[in-house]
């Protein structure tokens, strides 16, 4: 086993997200109130949930 083989699987599933489109690794968040509440652009969100 290589020192990279266990992060294979990692990477393939990132890969998903920037086949569609998607990159939840860029989101830019405006503000954060708490470790479960912030604000992205004019919405407020709770845990990854719109609010």
């Amino acid at each position: 086993m290589g020192l990279y083989d266990k992060y294979a699987r990692l990477a393939g599933e990132r890969l998903q997200f920037s086949d569609n489109g998607l990159t939840p690794f860029g989101t830019c968040i405006d503000e954060v109130y708490s470790a479960t509440e912030g604000r992205i652009g004019n919405k407020k969100v709770i845990s990854g949930r719109d609010q």
